[in-house]
């Protein structure tokens, strides 16, 4: 089956690089194939399906729980308001500052609410639920014990609300300072936030996800776009730290990418070494691969016993010519002509003079650096996918490295090649 094959030399292409440069590299262009390929896309959507369901849990609970902490919130402002409490003798706590960027903490609080001269970091749920029990503490220590009493908890329900099962630390109740709960659902929303993080680790979305933030690290920094807007274009305009923490990731993976290609100005070069494991890669490599040829072995098995009865002969294999004056073409649809020049030319004229080309061998040839000879390989192979050619790639990576057209599942003609 010729997409089982092409996706293990794929994967061939990546796991037997000598270095770490080539191994991104490498990596990079193996997740661009998969999500150029049809059926492979069509498993790739299923799986991160399964993230997205968990991302969308999130947000729901995380607004839910940012409705019960503004509810609180209003109820607080009332009491202050009600009662002529000076918001001066209110105390800075777990939000705190330089205080004499804020008059006080409700001054602070509502830069917060906002979204001016305040800047957060984390959930939203979670720094509203910091000022609220600031300002709750601070009413209960000034004596206003009755009218802070709706949000009182006892110690057994505080330590309950924050107990975790596998943490070495137990939040103990202190019911002299008060012990606050504001939202109930705040708690699961942490309790998805660690499912998420565990799941990163150990479901199988958490390994496709981790080789597609490193090929958009790649694609941005080929790029040269900068860190800030590469942290703009993959977070959402909502302060969840969840998906914010994806686009931090990229950025990361960019900056270690920098590293490993030798450039001195990279500031992650300590960071590579416990953010950018080569090793972590090629275990997410090697269960997306195995996966991947899981499912295509299950849909062929549907195909053959769909087909069982059939004609059983091998099919004639499609023609293409490459015309160096003319471009790619496919013999039943002569009209439709993918163009070639520049860079891609010389790519496709080094790889017919010699049959196939190591990754050195086009380097020379071309003129072009690894990175941009994986992208133009790609860029050949996408564009002649649009002449509706049956086996799809017409250049296959090889195992051990390099390049070769693909003569085995092609009719590959020359035409009007240029003397050498």
């Amino acid at each position: 089956m010729s997409e089982v094959s092409d996706l293990k030399e794929q994967y061939n292409a990546v796991i037997n690089q000598e270095t770490d440069w080539g191994f991104f590299v490498s990596l990079a262009g193996y997740v661009d194939y998969i999500l150029e390929m049809p059926a492979l896309k069509k498993i790739t959507d299923e799986v991160m399906l399964m993230k997205q369901k968990e991302y969308d849990k999130l947000a729901g609970l995380e607004d839910k729980a940012i409705k019960e902490l503004e509810i609180a919130r209003v109820k607080l402002l009332k009491i202050i308001k009600n009662n002529n409490i000076s918001p001066d003798s209110l105390g800075f706590g777990h939000n705190a500052v330089p205080q004499s960027v804020f008059k006080n903490i409700l001054d602070e609080l509502e830069a917060f609410e906002e979204g001016t001269r305040y800047s957060i970091s984390g959930f939203k749920s979670d720094n509203l639920m910091n000022f609220l029990l600031d300002i709750a503490s601070s009413l209960f220590k000034l004596g206003h014990k009755s009218l802070v009493k709706d949000f009182l908890v006892s110690n057994e329900e505080y330590e309950r609300y924050y107990y975790e099962p596998d943490s070495r630390f137990r939040i103990k109740g202190d019911e002299e300072n008060g012990n606050f709960i504001f939202s109930n659902t705040l708690k699961l929303r942490r309790e998805q936030t660690k499912l998420i993080k565990n799941a990163e680790r150990y479901e199988l979305w958490g390994a496709f996800n981790a080789i597609f933030k490193l090929q958009r690290a790649f694609l941005e920094k080929s790029k040269n776009v900068s860190y800030d807007d590469i942290i703009k274009k993959y977070s959402s305009d909502k302060r969840n730290c969840q998906e914010a923490g994806d686009a931090v990731d990229i950025v990361f993976y960019a900056e270690g990418l920098t590293a490993i290609s030798g450039d001195k100005s990279s500031f992650a070069n300590q960071n590579t070494q416990y953010l950018f494991k080569k090793i972590d890669f090629k275990n997410h490599l090697s269960r997306v691969n195995t996966y991947l040829l899981k499912e295509l072995a299950k849909f062929q098995n549907k195909k053959d016993r769909k087909e069982a009865g059939g004609d059983k002969s091998e099919k004639p294999k499609t023609e293409i010519v490459i015309d160096f004056q003319k471009g790619i073409y496919n013999v039943s649809n002569p009209k439709s002509i993918y163009e070639i020049r520049g860079k891609r030319f010389k790519t496709l004229e080094c790889l017919i003079k010699n049959k196939s080309a190591s990754l050195a061998d086009l380097i020379a040839n071309t003129g072009q650096t690894d990175a941009l000879i994986v992208k133009e390989i790609n860029g050949i192979n996408s564009n002649v996918r649009k002449l509706k050619v049956k086996f799809d790639l017409i250049i296959h990576s090889k195992t051990g490295g390099g390049y070769r057209l693909n003569n085995e599942e092609l009719n590959i003609d020359i035409k009007n090649k240029t003397s050498t």
